[in-house]
């Protein structure tokens, strides 16, 4: 299953860049959405679940599960299409009576939703975007820098 898990996301992220053109993780210096966070619990996502959920091209940071999205008050609707992320951690052994302590990984899919694919949720609140200002050293060593092709 783990080799599964690897090819869907693989499969996921070229479909991606053949589709737009570019690469999926390369984004503007202006952000609208910001970085995908849980609406359950606020966290962050992190890894390669950002990038999977980058991918999904939402401005609305927050995702969540179909039961955390019904538990905060919204209702997703019909028709709309979940998007893939993983949990990779490590599970404590059960102790088979060998005396050997240990853990294994666990790797799995969870389809969350994007709260735009909700009604009833409350409003995303607007935050004043934030401009990108260049530092000119660090334009100057880009402009002298000589690229490879």
């Amino acid at each position: 299953m783990k080799n599964d898990v690897y090819q869907a996301i693989t499969d996921k992220i070229v479909a991606a860049i053949e589709a737009g053109g570019t690469a999926p993780w390369k984004r503007p210096w202006k952000l609208s959405g910001g970085t995908p966070i849980s609406i359950r619990s606020g966290k962050p996502y992190r890894g390669i679940n950002v990038l999977l959920l980058g991918i999904a091209n939402y401005d609305d940071p927050r995702w969540g599960t179909y039961k955390a999205i019904s538990e905060a008050g919204g209702q997703v609707r019909k028709g709309e299409k979940s998007s893939q992320i993983v949990l990779w951690k490590p599970v404590p052994k059960k102790d088979a009576g060998d005396g050997e302590p240990g853990s294994y990984w666990l790797l799995r899919f969870y389809s969350v939703f994007c709260a735009t694919q909700a009604d009833g949720l409350p409003e995303l609140p607007v935050e004043e975007e934030r401009e990108f200002t260049p530092i000119e050293k660090a334009e100057q060593i880009v402009a002298g820098y000589v690229w490879a092709e």
